[in-house]
């Protein structure tokens, strides 16, 4: 497994044009996700009891497909410390990472220390937002209550399913139905919806409305969760509001982004 404590021995002759000075960047899939990733290593700082050190660094969005194309420049220059972060975009367990995740581990060159690629260990960013925020930025919207409810029960339990979980939009069993009995998204997706949602055309696992199916197994709240989560959470302290199951990978990013964004 790759040691994400590496030390990086930098010649002082790298210093001279004063650029590796200037700050870190982060690097994530879009800009606004880095001001989530700032509160969250400031949670880590406060649980480490860490202080005196403040965070700082340069965001940079990558705009999603392209962000392998912005990496590589970044790193080409080979004067500038980049730390990048993207979504698994992993659908179930056993399954690769998804095409922008691939495309920067493709890219990166490994003897360009000065550039880092991680990965994270859930499906996208929305997967670490914790339930107790979810909550409220969306208990005023009726047709989120499902929502809201079913997101409390995934995070409250011994599971990896907060991992895989999409949280942008619904998923209709419809969908899922129509993957091979062979696939493991099908499986893992079908015991999902057997624990947690009472539907119908579980029982026969074939869909009785196709083309029109609003038998949901999971639930989304749209594409500006973290827009949302920017606006409201700017100044207040979230270190208590983390769900038991995100603290580790809040940590294991944390340390990451307080190491390299100093």
């Amino acid at each position: 497994e790759e040691d994400e404590n590496s030390v990086i021995c930098v010649p002082i002759s790298s210093f001279e044009d004063h650029t590796l000075l200037a700050l870190t960047i982060l690097l994530a899939e879009n800009i606004d996700d880095t001001f989530f990733y700032k509160r969250l290593s400031e949670a880590y700082l406060k649980w480490n009891n860490i202080r005196g050190i403040h965070v700082h660094f340069e965001p940079q969005g990558g705009g999603g497909d392209t962000t392998a194309q912005s990496f590589e420049a970044i790193q080409s220059s080979e004067n500038r410390f980049c730390l990048c972060i993207l979504d698994s975009d992993q659908i179930a367990p056993g399954y690769g990472f998804g095409d922008t995740a691939k495309g920067v581990i493709r890219v990166d060159a490994s003897d360009k220390v000065f550039c880092k690629p991680v990965v994270l260990n859930v499906r996208t960013i929305e997967n670490l937002v914790p339930s107790a925020i979810y909550k409220e930025l969306f208990s005023g919207d009726v047709n989120k209550l499902d929502a809201i409810t079913l997101l409390e029960k995934v995070f409250s339990i011994e599971h990896d399913f907060y991992k895989h979980i999409f949280l942008k939009k619904n998923i209709a069993l419809e969908k899922i139905l129509a993957e091979s009995p062979a696939k493991p998204f099908r499986t893992y997706w079908l015991s999902f919806a057997e624990k947690y949602r009472n539907l119908e055309c579980l029982s026969q696992k074939v869909c009785l409305q196709a083309g029109r199916c609003q038998c949901f197994v999971t639930f989304g709240f749209g594409n500006k969760v973290i827009t949302l989560f920017q606006e409201k959470y700017s100044e207040q302290d979230i270190s208590e509001l983390v769900d038991d199951c995100l603290k580790s990978e809040w940590s294991r990013i944390g340390e990451l982004i307080t190491c390299w964004c100093l």
